[in-house]
């Protein structure tokens, strides 16, 4: 939600203010602007991200012992890169959008989207492939492999799943999973994931900027 509320009105909030038509006329071009507003924009969020799992893992390591420094270092750097990945979605709705009100509501409902429904539409059509007469409490749900690849399109499943294969205690903690990941879910297949949710949201706010009447 903090990604979202930093980026999107960078672009169409200073066309409507009417600083982008001055800002171009200086020497910076329209791909320049955008890498500018990434960067910035991405440097307060990932400070804003350190400076509180900071401040949280610091009061953890003075409460608990045997605290995994370099394992929640990993946890504030995923975060930091799960991030990023709606920064960039949002740039790019600021890019699409003729109004910041539009281009608010745009990343309300992608926000719904992936929290809330794509993981009921994904978890109802598994369930239409399950045998509930042969679950019980301790089993688990072998499920298909089209359904984990639908969650692939979901960067917050992508993120959730990352943080258990990447984290030692989530991994214990969370078990075998009611839906164990197949094998070949790895932490190198999710962070290029990631990684591509952001150059690909990247390369079409450039692209629609560039094409956008100022």
């Amino acid at each position: 939600i903090v990604a979202f509320m930093l980026g999107y009105a960078t672009i169409i909030g200073e066309i409507e203010r009417g600083s982008m038509s001055a800002m171009l006329s200086l020497s910076a071009n329209r791909f320049e602007i955008v890498v500018g507003k990434w960067l910035g924009l991405g440097a307060v969020l990932c400070f804003t991200i350190l400076v509180g799992y900071g401040f949280a893992g610091l009061l953890i390591a003075l409460n608990v012992s045997n605290v995994d420094i370099l394992e929640y270092l990993a946890f504030i750097g995923l975060t930091m890169l799960f991030g990023l990945v709606f920064l960039t979605v949002a740039i790019c709705f600021s890019t699409i959008f003729a109004k910041r009100s539009t281009a608010l509501g745009g990343a309300i409902f992608l926000w719904f989207l992936f929290n809330i429904i794509l993981p009921i539409v994904f978890v109802g059509l598994l369930m239409t492939t399950i045998d509930f007469s042969e679950i019980t409490m301790t089993s688990t749900i072998t499920a298909p492999d089209w359904y984990f690849v639908l969650n692939l399109f979901n960067p917050i499943s992508v993120y959730s799943t990352l943080i258990t294969l990447a984290i030692g205690p989530v991994q214990t903690s969370t078990g075998s999973g009611f839906i164990p990941n197949p094998s070949w879910y790895s932490t190198g297949l999710l962070l290029t994931i990631l990684v591509v949710w952001i150059i690909v949201f990247f390369i079409l706010s450039v692209w629609r900027f560039q094409r956008k009447d100022i």
